[in-house]
């Protein structure tokens, strides 16, 4: 199991962020990782957020390689029609 744990400073913004991030994906992440400090379990948090319990070891392991801006990073592949321009 991964080990996790937020600084004070991440933490302050994660509990900002879970309420005002504009992306429901981005306010889902950061509300398990204020889940995960505040003491709930891995699989309580993925219950609780409505997302399966690998998306939690993703966060947790996306928190870890670039921190809060890993996090807030979206991945979408955009599919441009060659009618669209």
């Amino acid at each position: 199991m991964l080990p996790f744990s937020l600084s004070k400073t991440d933490a302050d913004h994660v509990n900002i962020e879970r309420k005002t991030h504009e992306s429901r994906l981005i306010r889902d992440r950061m509300y398990v990782l204020h889940l995960l400090h505040i003491g709930y379990s891995r699989s309580e948090c993925a219950k609780i957020v409505g997302c399966h319990a690998n998306s939690v070891t993703n966060y947790i392991k996306m928190y870890q390689r670039g921190g809060l801006d890993s996090i807030r990073q979206l991945h979408y592949i955009y599919v441009r029609h060659e009618l669209s321009s």
